[in-house]
């Protein structure tokens, strides 16, 4: 009996563990983007080296949502492994939309499942991104 109560305490403990929260670059490889074309309130304009360093890296810990937003007043198009797609994100920042295709092969033949995903942009702010010179 002594030596069963440690074996409980174990798989107790084990299974109620917290569950690791994913994140937007759990389902997408973010290091694989290559350029991205702002559309904020700025303007338009190309990120530079530096500005794409942080956008992928804030763009990557965005936190998945259950829920379905309409958004579209900042938006950025992702160059990635010879593809791209246009994220939405609204005006203050908080929420993106991301295309299917972001996260889909091209190879998957049924796209009638294939609906946006939707994220928490987790305190990132899309509007701070400026042209440079």
């Amino acid at each position: 009996m002594k030596r069963t109560w440690p074996i409980i305490f174990l798989i107790f403990f084990g299974c109620h563990q917290k569950e690791k929260s994913l994140l937007l670059k759990d389902y997408f490889d973010t290091t694989s983007i290559s350029k991205v074309r702002m559309y904020n309130y700025q303007g338009t304009f190309l990120l530079n080296e530096s500005q794409l360093k942080v956008f992928k890296r804030d763009l990557g810990n965005s936190k998945p949502i259950d829920q379905s937003l309409k958004l579209g007043a900042i938006g950025f198009m992702i160059f990635y492994n010879q593809d791209s797609c246009m994220i939405y994100s609204n005006s203050t920042s908080s929420f993106l939309e991301c295309p299917a295709s972001l996260f889909r092969t091209r190879e998957e033949k049924d796209k009638t499942t294939w609906e946006s995903r939707y994220f928490s942009s987790n305190g990132s702010n899309y509007q701070n991104y400026k042209p440079t010179k």
